[in-house]
């Protein structure tokens, strides 16, 4: 009688123990997933924005357009600053700090043009400071997708995750006799369960590689229009560079 007790005072602290673990695993992955996929839609979303304000600086410059004259050279070269924005973020090694360290330089190349333009009446005061509107909120997403870009799940979470993943399946050990090859399967059903579960987590988090890769595309379209704007008004001639520069 003391043994039946003894026996299932175990069972119930093993039923007890499985699930607390179990629980503790289901919020953590939880907690990861949620935290990862919102990082995701955040710099997804700071990207399509990012794109739009680069399409829109690139509409801008046309209204400044003086053909020959002292803004046609600022604007070219701004036009190709932006188009090299949009290769940058496109890039394989986008994600890479230098990559995007670059890309503020760019922005300061398109600040120090925007210096160099000369309205020529209202209309043209107010294009430009829809322009320098424009750069100040492509500089302010940028910081706010790199934020986003920069936040991991921490090292201690990961390694919780596989501490109570090893707890999870333990008990399940500790059967013997008829129930062992129900054991035995469902340790492998569970096995594959989370670490299917700890690589998607691992796939989130990298943001521009894998299944959940962030999206791009909008850089791609914004490039090609601002190539055609580039192409429709054509390049400045040489001495209106050199005097624009001057």
């Amino acid at each position: 009688s003391a043994l039946v007790q003894d026996e299932a005072l175990i069972a119930a602290q093993l039923s007890t123990f499985t699930l607390t673990t179990s629980t503790i695993y289901a919020l953590l992955v939880a907690f990861l997933v949620f935290s990862t996929m919102q990082d995701r839609n955040a710099i997804e979303d700071a990207l399509q924005d990012e794109a739009l304000h680069l399409d829109s600086m690139s509409e801008i410059l046309p209204h400044l357009h003086d053909q020959g004259g002292p803004n046609a050279a600022a604007e070219a070269r701004m036009h190709a600053l932006l188009i090299r924005y949009a290769d940058n973020v496109l890039s394989k090694s986008f994600a890479h700090e230098a990559h995007m360290a670059e890309n503020q330089t760019l922005i300061d190349g398109v600040i120090d043009e925007i210096y160099r333009l000369r309205p020529r009446d209202d209309s043209d005061r107010i294009s430009l400071a829809a322009l320098v509107k424009r750069v100040d909120q492509l500089a302010s997403l940028r910081v706010k997708r790199i934020s986003h870009m920069e936040s991991k799940p921490a090292p201690l979470m990961l390694m919780m995750l596989v501490v109570l993943s090893v707890l999870v399946i333990a008990p399940f050990y500790l059967f013997a006799g008829p129930g062992a090859v129900i054991s035995q399967a469902i340790i492998g059903a569970l096995a594959f369960t989370m670490t299917y579960l700890f690589s998607m987590l691992l796939d989130m988090a990298g943001h521009f590689h894998g299944y959940w890769a962030v999206d791009r595309t909008a850089f791609s379209d914004s490039k090609t229009r601002i190539a055609a704007r580039l192409e429709k008004f054509g390049s400045p001639p040489i001495w209106a560079q050199a005097r624009a520069a001057s």
